[in-house]
């Protein structure tokens, strides 16, 4: 069955009922833009870096029957995880690699094989795994778009970051990155229960000072 927009009912098939609900939030918000830039850009190929066990790979398959994705994992037991997940699934794609600093081009498109123009994403790209597809997206002229939502912001290694020519010389340090990580905007929900982490970034924040 093919659908116009990754509403609900994908999000409450039975393959994605376990998952938990941040998880299937994301999935629901984020599936449909891809699917909106892909099929703005007339592209039906996709390389999911980091795909884990796949649960945005296939709500973006459930919405057109044309659509291919090549997902990329280095974690063996998400591998199995996602080759068991993947059933019938004939239009995905598995193969094993870690995306990192040494990632050349050419090792990456051998191990992707995608012969189209494709969009490369990623959900909750690990610390310096936004950095490595950044790069790669740039060196890969079959890669049209990229969508990326990076996370844990304090794993963040140097080198390559930052990549920005401007920006050489500039350093954070450990601390520096943890408090990157955190959301201002949920301190504002339980004043009580986030009194301790305001204390501990103001102290930092000293510290540094």
């Amino acid at each position: 069955q093919t659908t116009d927009s990754c509403g609900d009912e994908i999000i409450e098939r039975k393959r994605v009922k376990k998952v938990p609900e941040k998880k299937a939030y994301e999935v629901h918000k984020l599936a449909p833009r891809i699917v909106s830039i892909a099929k703005e850009l007339k592209i039906y190929h996709f390389v999911d870096i980091g795909a884990g066990q796949g649960y945005l790979d296939f709500a973006i398959l459930d919405t057109d029957e044309q659509f291919v994705i090549t997902a990329v994992e280095r974690e063996k037991e998400q591998l199995l995880g996602l080759a068991r997940r993947r059933s019938c699934q004939h239009r995905m794609h598995i193969t094993e690699l870690d995306v990192n600093a040494e990632t050349s081009l050419s090792a990456f498109q051998k191990t992707i094989s995608c012969m189209h123009e494709y969009v490369m994403f990623s959900l909750h790209s690990c610390g310096s795994l936004s950095d490595h597809m950044c790069r790669l997206f740039v060196q890969d002229h079959k890669a049209r778009a990229l969508v990326c939502v990076g996370c844990c912001h304090n794993l963040i290694t140097a080198p390559p970051y930052p990549q920005s020519q401007r920006m050489t010389g500039f350093e954070l340090n450990s601390q520096q990155l943890m408090a990157a990580c955190q959301v201002p905007m949920r301190w504002t929900f339980d004043r009580q229960s986030v009194l301790l982490t305001e204390l501990k970034n103001y102290y930092r924040s000293l510290l540094e000072v």
